[in-house]
Parts: C-alpha cells; structure tokens; sequence
C-alpha cells in the first residue's frame, strides 16, 4: 500500500474517531433534542471527510495514483512526470491507462470539490459555536452574522473557481492535448 494512502486512511480514522467522540458527548450532556447547529455541522462534517477519503482512495487504488493532477503515486511518479506530447497523444482512448488517468482525474476533482466544502463546513461549525458561546455577548450574533455571510460568499467563490477552473469542463480530465499545469492544481 502507497504510504501516502496509509497516512491518509490513519487520519481519517483519527479524525472519525475525535468527531463522533465529540457528538457522543454532546449526546450524553444535552440529548438529541438540545444539540446545536454546530454539532450537525459536525456530522455532517464527518460525511463530508469519507466522500474526500473515498476519492483519495479512488485516486490511489482504483486509479492507481493516475490523474492530471500531478499528484500521481510515489511508485509512478518520475514515469508520468516525464510523459510527452507524443506519449500522450500515443495512447489509445480505450487503453487501460487512458481509463485510469480519466477516472483519476474525477475522482482527484471530487476530492478537491469536498476537502473545500469540509474547510467551509468547519468554518461554520466555529460560526455557530461562537454564537452559542456569545449569546449573551453584546453584538456578537452581528459579528457572527457578517462571519457567516463572508463565509457564504467566499464559499460560492472557491466552488467556482475549482469547477469553472477549466473550461469547458470535460477538459478537467482530457488527457490529449495535455490540459497544462493548471487543471486540478489550485
């Protein structure tokens, strides 16, 4: 297994444990009818960690580290650092490596697609700790408010940018001509 797979797939334990350590114990001090927004943020935080640990894995054992991403596996990564125009254009579109660099490259575009929105997942979660923190504060809910409402905009704003990063967007997993060092690259 890619080392880089098993570091991955560790943290990913790490952090299922630690979030539905957290719901558990929220659970036990408030029940299911008294949790807070940020704890559903929570949840669905952790739904939105398996989706880009699933793509990850889609990339490395499916894919086998094959993607337009430059990111390809240890084991192949001075091989298709080093591929051509020629060598490009020289596979077949029903090749196997054709397949796996196509199906690399989606999976790699999902994987970016949810560690943004778990970033933005996290962010709203702290939102709305702060507020149920701050209820009593003077003009937090306003702070928290703009927080959110910059969150919003800057969330819109990076979901264009990585699916209207290349377009059409087919081209985000073209192989031939080459897409250039800027597909899936943010």
């Amino acid at each position: 297994m890619d080392s880089a797979a098993t570091e991955g797939l560790i943290y990913f334990a790490i952090e299922a444990f630690l979030i539905l350590l957290r719901l558990f114990m929220r659970w036990r001090a408030q029940t299911f009818r008294r949790l807070a927004m940020d704890d559903y943020l929570m949840s669905f935080a952790l739904l939105l960690d398996i989706i880009g640990t699933v793509a990850s894995c889609a990339v490395v054992f499916v894919a086998h580290g094959l993607a337009n991403s430059g990111y390809e596996s240890r084991e192949d990564r001075k091989r298709m650092q080093s591929i051509t125009d020629d060598e490009r254009a020289s596979l077949s579109p029903d090749s196997s490596e054709f397949r796996l660099r196509v199906q690399g490259s989606k999976a790699h575009l999902a994987g970016w697609t949810s560690f943004a929105a778990l970033l933005w997942c996290l962010k709203l979660c702290w939102l709305f700790f702060y507020k149920r923190l701050g209820h009593r504060v003077h003009h937090m809910a306003l702070k928290v408010n703009i927080g959110l409402g910059f969150c919003g905009v800057t969330f819109v704003a990076l979901i264009c940018v990585i699916l209207f990063g290349c377009v059409p967007f087919e081209k985000s997993w073209q192989i031939n001509p080459d897409p250039g060092g800027m597909i899936l690259s943010l």
